[in-house]
């Protein structure tokens, strides 16, 4: 029976076994649907995921029906980054760019790194003044995932000054540390995903 459990919990005195959903998922098996949950029980219970990551229906519902802002968005996800980059892929790059010119964002810098395929990775370092939206000026960078071509939009400390400053930090862990120079050096898919 525990084979064809989705999941099981064990006590003293019961065992509590869930029989599995149908389950949709994206081409890396994440969980994963943007017209439906992608989890659900017989007995009508559902989850909702975008590439793996968990949303409430109501959110979900608001994102996958491109009814939301990119203000509204950064109101509903919070801190969630790996939410609102997802929710950010609905909205597209003009609606970005409208909010970023409204509340006066400047980019500091670009760059492009190529693929060894010749595809280019594009790169920006956004300054985001004080304001209604945050207390404080803060840095984004906006990037473009080689491996997945995902748009990507999150904050970086703000101290960093190049691109290449907050790509460092963003792939370096409290193992490994890369430099700036390292990750201008690291060639998109080859060293970096």
């Amino acid at each position: 029976m525990a084979i064809d459990a989705w999941a099981v919990y064990y006590s003293e005195d019961i065992a509590i076994v869930s029989r599995k959903p149908e389950v949709k998922q994206d081409e890396d098996t994440r969980l994963h649907s943007i017209n439906s949950p992608a989890v659900k029980f017989k007995d009508g219970y559902e989850i909702y995921y975008i590439h793996g990551i968990h949303f409430e229906k109501e959110l979900f519902d608001k994102i996958t029906s491109k009814k939301l802002t990119f203000d509204e968005i950064l109101k509903e996800c919070g801190d969630n980054v790996d939410q609102r980059n997802q929710a950010m892929r609905f909205i597209g790059d003009d609606e970005r760019e409208k909010w970023l010119e409204n509340i006066k964002a400047e980019v500091i810098d670009e760059h492009i790194k190529y693929t060894l395929q010749g595809n280019p990775v594009y790169y920006k370092l956004y300054k985001i003044p004080q304001g209604e939206i945050f207390n404080q000026e803060v840095k984004a960078m906006w990037y473009i995932c080689p491996s997945t071509g995902l748009k990507n939009f999150s904050g970086v400390p703000s101290e960093m000054k190049s691109v290449a400053e907050a790509m460092a930090w963003k792939g370096s862990n409290d193992e490994s540390i890369l430099s700036p120079q390292d990750w201008l050096d690291c060639v998109p898919l080859l060293d970096e995903s």
